[in-house]
């Protein structure tokens, strides 16, 4: 099964590293003094579940490789991305300290292991969506797409055949911090209900009004919490 981890460290593109440890004086390279001392990191990826999952512990010199290689199969894996790739030697050198300092038993387990991962971090299930989007999250997304969600909702609503009356009730289905919803707001002064299954996104566009009258946590795979007219 996989390991979780919630500990400190600094973390990029989803993975955490923490800071170097000794871990005894293993054989090495002699100096002075005898010989040298090996020390280690953790690495814990996250995945956009929100769920960190320990990769082992590794030897400094190969942890930028271990990196290098769980981007090269995570990119793989979805499809996405330009392809990395390690020479001969220094994939044969990670799968060596994979075994040593993990509980997988070769790249191929790896693989395995985060190709589940991936897999349950794409299912759009209430705790998954809302464990991704946080607060900050909700307001990044809400900056990086106002422009073009702006201008596609405007789109949309000059496609309409006929304007709807003013008794018409406009349910903004994955309404998310309520961008749709402000531009149809701008065009329309009936009733606008926003549905979404992340809490972070429904308490931005509450927080901004952004044209939505109300708005409903909802689970659009499951049948809508609204009673038959």
């Amino acid at each position: 099964q996989p390991s979780h981890h919630g500990g400190g460290g600094s973390e990029a593109d989803g993975h955490r590293v923490t800071p170097s440890v000794p871990r005894g004086a293993l054989t090495g390279a002699r100096g002075h003094g005898g010989e040298r001392e090996v020390r280690f990191r953790q690495l814990v990826i996250k995945t956009s579940d929100g769920i960190s999952h320990t990769i082992g512990e590794f030897p400094t010199r190969v942890h930028t490789d271990m990196h290098t290689m769980i981007v090269a199969l995570r990119r793989e894996i979805r499809g996405k991305g330009r392809p990395v790739h390690l020479s001969a030697e220094r994939t044969a050198a990670v799968e060596a300290a994979l075994r040593d300092g993990s509980q997988f038993t070769s790249l191929e387990a790896l693989r395995a292991a985060l190709r589940e991962w991936t897999q349950a971090a794409m299912s759009a299930d209430a705790r998954t969506v809302n464990a991704y989007y946080d607060a900050q999250r909700a307001e990044a997304y809400t900056k990086h797409n106002a422009i073009a969600q702006h201008l596609l909702s405007t789109r949309v609503w000059q496609l309409q055949p006929h304007a709807p009356r003013l008794d018409t009730l406009i349910v903004d289905l994955g309404c998310g911090s309520g961008l749709s919803s402000a531009v149809f707001a701008e065009a329309f002064s009936g009733a606008i209900i926003g549905c979404d299954l992340s809490m972070a996104m429904l308490e931005h566009a509450r927080a901004t009004k952004a044209g939505v009258l109300d708005v409903v946590h909802a689970d659009l795979s499951q049948a809508l919490p609204f009673r038959t007219a």
